[in-house]
């Protein structure tokens, strides 16, 4: 039995026919869901489990059996092979025996209810749904080419991947001055100055197979910044030995490719100064590394546009080839990429001159592409996603021109957009808080407001921490540039915070600072050399969290006293060589032992606190028998180092104490410590114990074992020394 269609066939205004048929489309499929032009211009398709209804509204609706389906689709028809392999592709999701009914209803049509339509770019993207028997089968946004008749209809244009032709680069130069020109909200956070003072150096792009190292003296004027991933040794950098001869002209032949196409972007956007830190900095000098590590802020800050290779992961590999094409479904698979179908163009698109006029035209054929929603692009897969050096770059940068591993894109303080108006969702996207990159005039008058009880000063730390979480997973080449490669984001959120920067953490939020881990579960690393002080995230290596901590979570310890040595005085954000964290707190003696009954994880045995209360503050004695909680199950606990698994000498320090949410139990989180040190302070004579940071722990008070004892009195502070 053929097909039932909700509406009559399309017909042309006039009498006109359809188009001639592709033989792709089965005539049934022609006259039916193609002649309504896919119904995308008919009320949205509304997923019947958000109207709580047996069936979807909207779109086009149509009647067919499962025995015609697959006849037509043996033929060739791709839009019945569609189907077919929407349901045997996962049948799970559909309701009732579907395989035995002779009759189902398939609606097809836009949908604006998802999401990334709602909030992608460009604006009033249309995304095509299709409900097969009251079940969504596919949903995910519509495109065509630009040259295609489509393109009249269709919003959304297929991506760029000629992404550095003069045609690319000037879809690009006008995203650029339509930011300048339209976008109140980057106005509104532009520098003081629209021409700021040039870095010290910049490369002059004139002439792209001459370029030159010019020294700027404090001029002022407009300049690019390049971002990009070394990944290899450049041999053809700026040192003591060659700077007066790239002050003469340098040999873009001998460049690497990065490097030669960034300086190529910047003369065909019409710039002329291009920074780049291998050619700007004097690498084999380190009074002018520092100096200019100290401005790096400013440098990124300052830039009229930074240029982000983001595709390449080494400096020879270049950014500007051609980008391959989408992937396209297959029969046996219509979710391995995008699908293409023949689309009937409407007479008078909306918009069009002759629909303004009322004038009609031969309907023509075109082609629209469906990219599937699950698959769209995901900033962490570019290899500059994953450089500790190329987020602070990618952060304080008011304007950048993305160099995708699949298209172009333009970042601004307002939106993000791929150029040439194709389908961009902004996901995962970190950004700055706008408030640093307000105009010194303008902080000024907001200073009063960020205070450690405003709402604003609750969301510049909580932004921090997320910063934190990306910055700490990625990779340095040099261990000890920890502190340095993320200093320019701490400098900006000092600007506003005007809070100590101690070692990553910041002093008017410390308790929260001190209390992170590693996100994924697994182990840290420690880097040979001394780095950082153990209690800061920046001693380890390796993906780190830290939960913001709400006004209705109780503080166990208070900061006595916190002090670091910094390498450079000149470099406030940069390495440190020495710090110390007095914290008065209660110490308890703990347990880490690996238990069958969690898989072989790490759990964690606590005295109480009337247990604890007779070791005189924890105090140890070697060869005592260590008494913990029998009664209760291991505690949560997760070991900084693998290493640190075999210490016995170990002692948690509470630090917060809160309700969860939901739950009815009381949660208390903090340290794990070990001693490092105990004997006589050679300048005072008393006991000195130093103790060190291995581990973060989670205990719940439960039946049987009540940690409440532990701030009421059972169990006295002391104040422990962490170094």
């Amino acid at each position: 039995m053929g097909p039932t269609f909700s509406h009559r066939p399309y017909s042309c205004p006039n009498g006109q026919p359809l188009p001639p048929r592709p033989s792709s489309i089965c005539q049934l499929c022609w006259d039916g869901p193609f002649a309504a032009h896919l119904g995308l211009f008919q009320a949205p398709v509304i997923d019947p489990a958000l109207e709580e209804s047996d069936e979807p509204t909207g779109g086009y609706s149509y009647w067919t059996s499962w025995a015609g389906l697959e006849e037509r689709a043996a033929a060739g028809c791709s839009w019945c092979q569609l189907l077919l392999s929407l349901y045997r592709q996962q049948p799970i999701r559909f309701k009732g025996p579907i395989g035995r009914l002779k009759r189902f209803k398939v609606t097809v049509g836009s949908c604006a209810d998802m999401l990334d339509i709602t909030f992608g770019r460009p604006m009033h993207t249309q995304g095509l749904r299709v409900v097969i028997d009251r079940t969504i089968g596919l949903s995910g946004f519509v495109y065509a080419a630009a040259d295609n008749p489509a393109a009249e209809s269709i919003v959304a244009r297929a991506p760029i991947l000629d992404v550095g032709s003069p045609r690319s680069l000037a879809l690009a130069r006008s995203c650029i001055e339509k930011c300048i020109c339209e976008h109140i909200h980057c106005t509104a956070l532009s520098i003081d100055s629209l021409e700021p003072r040039l870095p010290s150096r910049v490369i002059d792009c004139v002439n792209p197979d001459r370029p030159q190292l010019v020294s700027t003296d404090g001029a002022r004027g407009r300049y690019l910044a390049l971002s990009y991933v070394w990944g290899e040794e450049q041999p053809y950098k700026t040192t003591l030995a060659n700077i007066s001869a790239y002050t003469d002209e340098i040999d873009a032949g001998c460049l690497p490719k990065t490097i030669r196409d960034a300086i190529h972007v910047t003369h065909a956007l019409g710039f002329q100064f291009l920074w780049i830190d291998t050619l700007c900095i004097v690498q084999d000098c380190h009074e002018d590394k520092q100096h200019e590590l100290g401005r790096l802020h400013d440098t990124y800050r300052h830039a009229f546009l930074t240029i982000v290779a983001a595709s390449a992961s080494k400096v020879s590999q270049g950014f500007l080839e051609t980008r391959p094409s989408p992937a396209r479904s297959t029969k046996a698979n219509p979710f391995s990429g995008d699908v293409t179908l023949p689309f009937i163009c409407p007479p008078n698109p909306p918009g069009s001159a002759a629909h303004a006029v009322g004038h009609t035209h031969v309907p023509r054929l075109g082609e629209v592409h469906i990219s599937l929603a699950a698959r769209g692009y995901d900033y962490l897969m570019e290899p500059t996603s994953t450089r500790a050096w190329c987020m602070q770059e990618y952060l304080m940068s008011s304007r950048l021109l993305l160099f995708t591993s699949q298209t172009l894109q333009f970042r601004c303080q307002t939106s993000t957009q791929s150029v040439g108006d194709s389908f961009h969702f902004p996901g995962f996207e970190p950004r700055l808080p706008d408030v640093l990159f307000f105009p010194r005039a303008c902080l000024d008058k907001t200073e009063r407001g960020r205070r450690s009880d405003t709402k604003e000063w609750t969301q510049l730390h909580v932004a921090w921490l997320e910063i934190l979480e990306d910055y700490t997973g990625r990779k340095l080449t040099k261990p000890s540039d920890k502190l340095v490669a993320c200093g320019a984001v701490a400098a900006a959120f000092q600007r506003v915070l005007h809070s100590d920067y101690l070692a990553g953490l910041w002093r008017d939020a410390l308790l929260v600072g001190l209390v992170w881990y590693n996100r994924l579960g697994g182990d840290l690393s420690r880097p040979e050399a001394y780095r950082a002080p153990s209690w800061s995230w920046a001693s380890v290596d390796g993906f780190v969290e830290v939960r913001w901590r709400h006004a209705w979570q109780d503080a166990m310890a208070e900061v006595v006293r916190c002090e670091v040595t910094l390498k450079n005085d000149d470099l406030p954000f940069g390495e440190v060589t020495n710090g110390i964290l007095f914290l008065r707190t209660a110490l308890i003696r703990a347990v880490v032992r690996e238990d069958k009954a969690w898989r072989g994880r790490p759990v964690i045995y606590l005295q109480t606190a009337q247990q604890a209360s007779r070791w005189r503050g924890c105090i140890w004695v070697d060869g005592a028998l260590i008494e913990v909680c029998k009664d209760a199950p291991g505690q949560l606990v997760r070991m900084d180092c693998g290493a640190d698994m075999g210490l016995e000498r170990l002692w948690v320090a509470p630090i917060w104490r809160y309700f969860e949410l939901g739950k009815d139990y009381v949660v208390i989180d903090g340290l794990v410590v070990t001693l490092v040190s105990d004997g006589l302070d050679p300048k005072t004579g008393r006991p000195r114990r130093v103790y060190r940071r291995v581990g973060y722990f989670s205990a719940r008070e439960t039946v049987g074992f009540v940690l409440s004892g532990w701030d009421t009195g059972h169990l006295r502070s002391v104040t422990v020394e962490l170094v």
